[in-house]
């Protein structure tokens, strides 16, 4: 399985540098948008952001960062090429900035960087999935992570139950699609992801 989904991975890269989803919803031409190219050994030099604000340009490169270098596990870390972030600190931010969207419509100039527990257990999906986008911009309302101060290992969207970082693809996603502003797809697909 995990042969397969590498090639299902790998069939949607054009060069070893530039990832590119294989899906039909306009993703990959979201993340040929100008980002960070950060190297290994630039990250070393980069300082952990831990507490203030992101601004809609830094949530909009760490998300651009993450697609861009996700495999079949997220990134370690996340950066605007300026900071690190911490994972769950940008799944608390996504999911704060599609709340203000839903009341609003359209994205915040900044969003408190709020520190949330990565979820505990988690588990991998060996297949990947489309959830409808209404699905998860109607749920990001119902998330109840600042409440606990974490991020569950599961999410329910719609009627599908989803690991904490499959939600977190999803939620990725979408903020590129709306900070865009680019038509949101009728579907979010999310590729096989292996734990948070």
């Amino acid at each position: 399985m995990l042969i397969i989904g590498l090639l299902i991975i790998m069939s949607g890269c054009k060069d070893k540098d530039t990832f590119m989803l294989p899906s039909e919803n306009n993703l990959a031409s979201l993340l040929t948008l100008s980002g960070p190219e950060i190297s290994s050994s630039q990250n070393e030099n980069l300082t952990w952001k831990e507490e203030g604000l992101f601004s809609k340009e830094e949530l909009r490169l760490v998300a651009l960062n993450l697609l861009q270098n996700w495999t079949l596990n997220p990134p370690a870390r996340a950066t605007d090429g300026t900071s690190l972030y911490k994972l769950s600190d940008v799944f608390g931010a996504l999911v704060n900035a599609i709340r203000f969207y839903n009341q609003n419509k359209n994205l915040p100039e900044q969003i408190e960087l709020v520190h949330l527990i990565a979820p505990g257990q988690t588990f991998s999906i060996d297949h990947s999935i489309e959830i409808k986008t209404d699905d998860l911009l109607k749920t990001a309302d119902t998330f109840e992570l600042l409440e606990k101060n974490g991020i569950p290992s599961t999410l329910t969207v719609g009627k599908i139950t989803l690991s904490a970082a499959e939600v977190f693809y999803a939620l990725l996603q979408t903020y590129l699609f709306l900070d865009s502003n680019e038509p949101l797809p009728d579907t979010i697909y999310i590729i096989p992801i292996n734990g948070f």
